[in-house]
């Protein structure tokens, strides 16, 4: 079977210079709250109490903020996905009601969209994969045979990283002259 998932993405961050030889710097983030997120994934039946998923999502973000001059910066992300998972359906559940686990493993991608006053960084990104584990938690209510209703909790840990650069030295705005780093920079 095929299904669409509207999603909640509860928290997500960027480490702004993942690579630093200095702890603090490297461990600065900026953090994104709530998100909603679009996946679409086909389920497999093995079994009665056992099916395989596979799914892709697609998740973006973006925090808007001025500074005291009233200039305007943007961070942001993209993310794609692609995960499969095994999910084990709790024997004990009934026909109407099912309580499911799972785990599974996952290939993100992505890029940052990082801006100061309109000038925008270029992703120069490889787009280079990375991988990591799903653990699934769930419940299903079949409305009828062709239509249920399902939530699920998925904990994962998906990064990747990506490499931005800006196309000029420095911008003026509100009358003040920004600083910009035209060298490549990595954040994840």
């Amino acid at each position: 079977s095929v299904a669409v998932y509207g999603n909640v993405v509860s928290s997500a961050q960027t480490f702004t210079s993942p690579f630093s030889t200095d702890d603090i710097e490297r461990n600065i983030t900026e953090e994104f709250g709530g998100v909603l997120s679009a996946r679409v994934a086909y389920s497999y039946s093995i079994s009665s109490l056992t099916r395989i998923q596979l799914g892709i999502e697609y998740i973006s973000d973006e925090n808007q903020w001025s500074d005291h001059n009233g200039t305007l910066f943007r961070d942001g992300y993209s993310m794609y996905s692609a995960e499969i998972c095994a999910l084990f359906i709790l024997p004990f559940t009934g026909k109407t009601f099912q309580l499911f686990m799972g785990g599974g493993a996952g290939i993100y991608s992505g890029s940052r969209q990082y801006s100061i006053a309109d000038v925008h960084s270029s992703s120069s990104s490889e787009l280079m994969p990375s991988m990591n584990i799903i653990t699934i938690f769930g419940l299903t209510y079949y409305v009828s045979r062709s239509l249920s209703l399902q939530a699920e909790f998925r904990f994962r840990d998906p990064h990747f990283t990506a490499t931005n650069a800006f196309p000029q030295p420095s911008v003026q705005s509100s009358g003040v002259t920004y600083p910009l780093d035209p060298r490549p920079f990595q954040s994840r």
